[in-house]
């Protein structure tokens, strides 16, 4: 089990995010076992066209547990939010990133 505000809180102290959330995506490899989930990271930049996940990988990495360290990351303009309570649903983020995400294992 991974906390999602303890990787929310590394990757947010990166200069180049101004906004992020993470959630579990289900693991697509062969060998993964039934139910098990890999961490993606929607992040919203500060500059949408300076934003390297390469690099960000690379931060999170020397701040958080490998296993902590999200496989998938996703450029998005906004969280999505409830309106109530403005908390972010993470249910939306897999879909709003579906096709656009980043991977660190094959990139």
């Amino acid at each position: 089990n991974v906390s999602p505000a303890e990787v929310e809180r590394v990757l947010t102290k990166h200069p180049g995010v101004a906004d992020c959330a993470v959630t579990g995506v289900p693991a697509e490899d062969t060998d993964a076992e039934v139910g098990e989930e890999e961490i993606l990271a929607a992040v919203v930049p500060v500059d949408t066209d300076h934003l390297d996940f390469a690099e960000l990988a690379e931060f999170a990495a020397a701040r958080l547990p490998s296993y902590a360290v999200p496989r998938y990351f996703a450029r998005l303009p906004d969280l999505p939010r409830t309106a109530a309570t403005h908390r972010v649903q993470r249910s939306a983020l897999a879909g709003l990133a579906a096709g656009s995400t980043w991977d660190r294992l094959t990139s």
